[in-house]
């Protein structure tokens, strides 16, 4: 662990208040040919980040590269990651034009807790004195584990664009219910785009060349915690209809509702 054991005090107390850590006792760390198996940490800058103090802001990165040694990868939803790339196949008729919206989630590796049956795996080497945990005075030495799918984690990218995509495709009022026919994945084809999403019967209907239309044709996307939805009209209406994601909208209801953060600086609406 590389921190100061004042401060890795410091930093344990507050991630077991955040649920980030849990405590450990030692017989129950895992082992292997007979030695225990613990993990270390560190901290990553974070640039332009201060604190209250004008003090540097680091990321906190758990170290797991022991565990991982004895793991295989659970695979998740990553072959599902949508970057860039995947948005090449869109094209845009003529008389068409795209607006993109986007969200950021907030800390997204210590979101999503994990089952206690992982904590053998995921303790840290640098115990920490009972008194540092409940102001009393005991110096009883407290191991503390990763209690979240944490980035250093083998398997935190599959599970966390798993967990983000099962926020996005479940049924509502648990997700978002975002049309699985929409998303833009990785190794697939792109969604069908000649149909606009339909719209409930009482909503007005838009005019577009003469024409009734049902509304804009909608896609999104998931790249771990990078969501990313696009919205399709004719040029037409470009400036007279709504400047607002649908999708969007019920993706953040969701978030919510499980009071999961999101990022006001880096979403685009």
């Amino acid at each position: 662990v590389h921190a100061a054991p004042q401060e890795w005090a410091l930093i344990v107390r507050e991630c077991i208040r955040r649920g980030v850590m849990r405590e450990i006792p030692f017989e129950e760390i895992h082992r292997h040919r007979g030695e225990p198996v613990l993990n270390g940490a560190f901290g990553v800058l974070k640039k332009g980040k201060v604190n209250a103090a004008g003090g540097r802001v680091l990321r906190l990165i758990m170290n797991l590269i022991p565990s991982n040694s004895l793991q295989r990868m659970i695979g998740g939803d990553v072959a599902e990651l949508a970057g860039p790339m995947a948005w090449l196949p869109m094209h845009l008729g003529p008389d068409e034009r795209a607006t993109f919206f986007g969200d950021d989630l907030v800390c997204s590796f210590y979101l999503f807790a994990l089952p206690p049956s992982w904590l053998p795996l995921m303790a840290f080497s640098m115990p920490v004195c009972r008194g540092c945990l409940d102001g009393s005075s005991s110096r009883e030495p407290v191991y503390v584990a990763c209690a979240v799918v944490a980035m250093g984690w083998l398997s935190a990218v599959g599970l966390m664009q798993h967990a983000v995509r099962r926020n996005c495709l479940q049924a509502r009022p648990f997700g978002a219910q975002l049309p699985a026919d929409r998303e833009v994945t990785r190794g697939s084809f792109f969604p069908r785009q000649s149909d606009p999403l339909p719209r409930p019967a009482t909503e007005h209907p838009k005019l577009f060349y003469g024409e009734l239309s049902v509304g804009p044709r909608e896609f999104w996307s998931v790249y771990l915690d990078d969501l990313t939805f696009a919205s399709v009209v004719r040029a037409l209406c470009w400036g007279h209809g709504e400047t607002r994601s649908e999708l969007q909208e019920a993706f953040r209801v969701t978030l919510k509702s499980w009071n999961i953060p999101w990022s006001s600086d880096k979403a685009i609406e």
